[in-house]
């Protein structure tokens, strides 16, 4: 996991992801998947295939119109919404909690030699406790590593 200082960059080769924290309240997730851009973005934008990894907390996914979600956890109803971009590969997930707000996570994907690589960055939401933050971080990164790990089965 990353550490909390203003700025830090922890790689792991082997894992194939590294994560870069720009202040103790954001971080980028980086990681490289050995799979064509076009597949990866496919399956990040079915959120019901990949929520329970990001989110293990979770207790139910239900698909709604317009490219949301209905997610319950033990906290209540949230709604995800993936907003696509102009950019090729550039999306970002809103995240909203009914009495919170909204917490929009931006992730893109570009091409690679050999596939394509997966940026997340995670900006800490002002009502969001630290503990809470480190615990999307620890979540988001299995989940990456989840995602690679599907996405690079034939």
């Amino acid at each position: 996991m990353c550490n909390s200082s203003p700025f830090h960059r922890s790689l792991s080769p082997a894992a194939g992801w590294s994560c870069v924290g720009l202040a103790p309240a954001a971080t980028v997730q980086i990681i490289d998947i050995a799979c064509p851009l076009e597949r990866a973005l496919d399956f990040m934008s079915d959120a019901q295939q990949w929520l329970p990894w990001a989110m293990p907390a979770l207790q139910a996914v239900q698909p709604l119109p317009f490219g949301q979600w209905l997610l319950t956890d033990a906290d209540g109803l949230r709604k995800l919404r993936l907003r696509p971009s102009a950019l090729p590969g550039a999306l970002t997930f809103e995240l909203t909690d009914p009495t919170a707000g909204t917490w929009p996570i931006p992730v893109h994907l570009v091409p690679t030699p050999t596939g394509c690589q997966l940026t997340v960055t995670l900006r800490q939401p002002t009502y969001m406790s630290t503990e809470a933050f480190e615990t999307c971080l620890c979540n988001s990164m299995s989940g990456m590593s989840m995602f690679r790990l599907v996405l690079e089965q034939d």
